[in-house]
């Protein structure tokens, strides 16, 4: 398996055909990775929706409380204050809500969530 960037993007553009909205954003955030950019601490959430209106996020709750008891972390400050961050271990699950502007349909709406790790 080639681990390569020029693979990834290939792969990814394989499995994406017909998104060219995802594609777009892969794009973007591989050459922010190249150029050394750091990313924001907050996850991304991308909509697109075939020909109808896009679906806006209108509430984003990361259970901050329940997330780091379970994961462990509720002790660390950046998890205290009052923009607590969310901290996780990984090989645990994590739970969070998103609401939206319109009922979501499963037929014509795609939602992509990205998480970035680190600073």
């Amino acid at each position: 398996m080639d681990n390569s960037e020029d693979a990834i993007v290939e792969m990814l553009k394989e499995r994406m055909v017909g998104n060219s909205t995802f594609l777009q954003y892969m794009e973007i955030v591989i050459e922010r990775l190249r150029s050394g950019e750091e990313f924001e601490r907050t996850p991304m959430l991308m909509a697109h929706t075939g020909g109808a209106k896009t679906l806006q996020v209108t509430q984003l709750d990361y259970h901050i409380p329940a997330n780091t008891r379970h994961h462990h972390t509720d002790k660390f400050l950046l998890t205290q204050s009052s923009d607590a961050t969310l901290v996780v271990r990984r090989g645990l699950p994590v739970t969070y809500s998103v609401q939206f502007d319109r009922p979501y349909d499963g037929i014509r709406d795609q939602v992509f969530i990205i998480l970035n790790t680190g600073e």
